[in-house]
């Protein structure tokens, strides 16, 4: 295992080498281990290469401030197999990785969380999952659900993420079973949850401690099933604002009716509930809202909506609509959020069967799509420009620090 510690210019006090952290390379398990249990200290950044590392033997505590997250040379995704648990006043962020515990959906579901959060009464500035793939975790994704080991979470945020198969052991947990947290900011974004059996959220019943939720830019599919949990459910917190904006919400987890249904922090008197631009699909029942009085309800009227998973795609009727919900997913044709082929910052073009683009930011994260939305491959730049093998016309998606990115290249 290599340690590397980062330096800004010149020669820092050891006090700055320390808030600045290191950047920490792994290369098996008992070293990822080692790194994000005992080894790593504030502000770490462990670098996890591409490659498969189970380390769900036991429940791995993580105590520091850390983030981990894809080493910028892989060229694919590493995949680990972990549980993980937070264990003191830390933050944890993670990035451009795959995390699974049960292998897939014709295995046996083992009853497992992902990230346990209820261990004590920590105060927590941010819990990030960025760029990530998870599944196969039979309960949940989030838990922090023990009424006498409360935590406290300032900032809670998914950007980018797939999340399915989750709660097939046991649905009566959402993905992120964290009612009894004291959540402040929840930011739920350009992300996919699909075959969650126990619906996606419960959240903040202190009626004491207010949050503010947005679900933004999200296709949730096949979530919520015969006695689950609500897609959303949350409690009447004075001052709480509930916002689902750009969003398509769809199918309940078996195709039967009266599963799909939002309760959005309202006792039927206080306004706390914003939908903007929201298609809701299949399988919603009448009481879709639970009593919820809506400032602003704002749904985008289909008559019909179906899907494919596979190929992330959408059809509706009228088929007009377009450009709503995850980013990665085709609606009625349309490849949502592409932009034009060159951008003020960052350009390309296919000449040879070389995609060539410029102007990248470091260590962006490039993924490959064909024009259907199929994946394709994923790669990381260590430069500012980049060469890959086409074939076809394709969508990339650019992830950095700086911004996210989608562009279209037509051979």
């Amino acid at each position: 295992m290599r340690t590397k510690i980062t330096f800004l210019a010149g020669v820092l006090l050891l006090s700055s080498i320390s808030l600045m952290g290191r950047i920490v390379e792994v290369s098996t398990p008992t070293q990822l281990i080692n790194a994000i249990t005992t080894e790593a200290i504030d502000n770490d950044t462990v670098y996890v290469p591409e490659g498969t590392f189970d380390i769900a033997s036991g429940t791995r505590t993580i105590s520091k401030t850390i983030t981990i997250k894809a080493n910028p040379l892989s060229t694919t995704t590493p995949k680990i197999r972990a549980r993980l648990a937070i264990g003191g006043n830390i933050s944890l962020s993670l990035e451009g990785l795959e995390f699974y515990y049960d292998l897939d959906s014709t295995t046996t579901a083992t009853s497992n969380h992902f990230i346990d959060s209820r261990v004590a009464a920590y105060t927590i500035p941010a819990i990030t999952i960025k760029d990530c793939y998870l599944h196969g975790y039979g309960r949940s994704i989030i838990r922090a659900d023990a009424s006498t080991a409360i935590p406290t979470i300032t900032n809670f945020t998914i950007d980018n993420c797939l999340i399915e198969d989750i709660g097939r052991q046991a649905n009566n947990y959402q993905a992120f079973a964290v009612h009894y947290a004291n959540i402040s900011n929840a930011t739920i974004k350009n992300s996919t949850f699909y075959r969650c059996k126990g619906g996606l959220w419960q959240g903040n019943f202190n009626q004491n401690f207010p949050i503010n939720f947005l679900m933004e830019n999200c296709c949730i599919i096949r979530v919520s099933t015969t006695g689950s949990k609500r897609i959303i459910d949350s409690k009447t917190n004075p001052g709480s604002v509930y916002t689902i904006k750009n969003c398509i919400i769809s199918n309940s987890y078996d195709g039967v009716n009266e599963y799909l249904q939002l309760s959005l922090g309202s006792d039927g008197s206080t306004h706390l509930g914003h939908l903007d631009n929201v298609i809701l699909g299949n399988n919603f029942n009448t009481a879709k809202f639970d009593a919820t009085i809506l400032t602003t309800n704002n749904e985008v009227a289909v008559t019909s909506l179906s899907y494919n998973f596979d190929s992330l795609t959408i059809n509706t009727t009228p088929n007009s609509i377009y450009n709503i919900g995850d980013p990665d997913w085709k609606i009625n044709g349309v490849t949502t959020a592409v932009n034009s082929q060159s951008s003020p910052n960052i350009y390309g073009y296919i000449e040879n069967n070389q995609l060539n683009i410029h102007n990248l930011p470091l260590n962006s994260k490039i993924i490959m799509y064909n024009l259907s939305g199929g994946y394709i491959t994923t790669k990381y730049s260590t430069g500012t420009f980049v060469q890959i093998p086409v074939n076809n016309s394709c969508i990339v998606n650019i992830v950095s620090e700086k911004q996210n990115l989608r562009l279209k290249f037509i051979k």
